[in-house]
Order: structure tokens, then sequence, then C-alpha cells
């Protein structure tokens, strides 16, 4: 429930910021179902990236999978876990990421 509240409210916030001061626009969205399992795998291309996918897709609940090392820091990561990220090793097989994954979808 909490999870929810604050995912919520993040998004109202991040909605003002990326469409309302930064002018986000975005394109296709009548294409994204509006329910069943769906992979996003955008271009990272900066540290915004997350956040502008969670509020494009504005109806659904977006569950990311981040590297590992962004859960060092027990405050970033426990805000991380909030918006349903869990962690993945790079360069290795991570078989908890996959089933993780699997159950998300």
């Amino acid at each position: 429930m909490f999870k929810k509240i604050f995912y919520s409210v993040v998004r109202v916030l991040f909605n003002g910021l990326f469409f309302g001061i930064y002018g986000l626009h975005v394109e296709g969205r009548e294409n994204i179902p509006k329910e069943g399992a769906i992979i996003v795998a955008p271009n990272h291309k900066s540290n915004f990236d997350p956040p502008i996918v969670g509020v494009a897709f504005k109806d659904r609940i977006i569950h990311y999978m981040a590297k590992e090392e962004l859960f060092k820091n027990p405050i970033f990561g426990y805000i991380l876990r909030q918006f349903g990220t869990f962690p993945v090793k790079r360069g290795a097989i991570d078989r908890a990421a996959i089933r993780r994954a699997i159950r998300e979808l």
C-alpha cells in the first residue's frame, strides 16, 4: 500500500517537472497496452531516463531493473525498492534478477 502511494506522489511531482517545466512530449502512448505484461527497454542516455519512462507510462506501474551498485547506499537503495526496482549484477548471469523480472511480468 505504501509503495503505491509513494509511487503515485512521486509520479505527480515528476509529471509537474517533466511535462510542466521541461515540456516533455510523449509520442505513441496510444500504442501502450492498458494491461498485461510488457518489457520496456529504453536507451539509457542519462540519469533522468528512469523517471521519464515512469511518467511516460502514465497508467502503469513500472518495475525497474538497476545495477546492483545503486543499492549499496542504504537510503537510496530503500527508495529504489519503493519504486519496485530490483538489483541486477552486470557482467554476470544473474539468475535472481531474471527470476524477479519474470515474476514481475
